[in-house]
């Protein structure tokens, strides 16, 4: 069961968009519902990309600041508690991504690494615009992967993510001095994961991944 901040805010907020969090946030038998779970149809193209749960603990620490519908957290080590417990909104990284993960080989689902893409974006482009059903010149695709770096869409971020007062309602208070694009880069959770921590974390993908095939060691 989820068992976070968010749900003791969004008792005391019960008007307005805090109900669409808390919908976001279901819990279905005791465990949180993957996301788009019901739309796993051949009439539906889906492309899921995957991040190290480390690199998504830290993105998602820093977007709890961007995002005050969220709970705040002022300090790393209490998220991170609360992330390894799997106490946050949308649950547990590994049921979702484990979930997408065995269905990778139907045909209506590319399943993508973000580090895979961010190695070599030019194959992730040429897979996802296969995957789309379209043969594209070379000249394209490099106009797409320069467009679409992580560099690119920071400059240009008021055209490529809403400004945050267009995001989301005024009642969901988000910090209009933070920005949606943050780093994009790999391993950043080396600048924060202690010692200690990174131990107890490698401790619990090797318990929920060994022998899937996806990221065995999280290193």
């Amino acid at each position: 069961m989820i068992k976070t901040h968010l749900q003791e805010t969004v008792r005391e907020e019960t008007q307005g968009t805090m109900k669409v969090v808390l919908e976001i946030c279901k819990v279905e038998n005791g465990e949180a519902f993957p996301v788009m779970a019901n739309v796993v149809t051949p009439s539906y193209p889906i492309i899921y990309v995957t991040r190290n749960p480390k690199d998504v603990a830290v993105s998602y620490f820093h977007f709890h600041t961007y995002n005050r519908s969220l709970p705040k957290y002022t300090d790393w080590n209490l998220f991170y508690e609360d992330y390894k417990e799997e106490n946050v909104c949308y649950g547990s990284w590994f049921q979702h991504n484990l979930f997408w993960w065995k269905r990778r080989h139907l045909p209506n689902v590319l399943f993508l690494k973000y580090e895979d893409i961010k190695k070599d974006p030019k194959i992730a482009t040429v897979k996802v615009a296969e995957f789309m059903g379209y043969k594209l010149s070379d000249d394209v695709i490099d106009k797409i992967v320069e467009k679409s770096s992580f560099k690119s869409m920071k400059t240009c971020s008021h055209r490529v993510h809403p400004p945050p007062e267009k995001l989301f309602p005024i009642d969901m208070h988000v910090y209009k001095d933070t920005s949606f694009f943050r780093k994009g880069v790999i391993d950043d959770w080396k600048n924060y994961f202690t010692d200690a921590q990174n131990e107890e974390y490698d401790k619990i993908c090797k318990e929920k991944l060994n022998g899937t095939g996806l990221y065995d060691d999280c290193a």
